[in-house]
């Protein structure tokens, strides 16, 4: 039997004691919302490779509406006002029984 596995923690050499001295920062644009967003659909094509052939609806895609297009005004600010930033990967590379 044969197993490979790993642990991989990194925190990029960012993260420091306080969240003042992180370099990962979060842009946000004022002028736009999500409500300036409008949803749509494409179709996948047909191809045998595709699940169940294909042919239907792929949504989750959203376009900017004309009048916000190109609108910005970014604020720039840590990325600890959105929440704690962490990077853990667990990775199991291979098993042989």
């Amino acid at each position: 039997m044969s197993v490979t596995g790993g642990y991989y923690f990194n925190t990029g050499g960012y993260f420091r004691n306080t969240a003042a001295l992180s370099k990962n920062r979060v842009t946000d644009n004022l002028l736009v919302t999500s409500a300036d967003y409008d949803p749509y659909c494409v179709i996948a094509p047909k191809d045998p490779r595709l699940p169940n052939g294909g042919g239907y609806e792929v949504c989750g895609f959203a376009d900017i509406k004309g009048d916000k297009f190109g609108q910005n005004q970014s604020v720039v600010a840590p990325s600890s006002r959105f929440g704690k930033p962490s990077r853990n990967r667990f990775r199991l590379r291979s098993m042989i029984l």
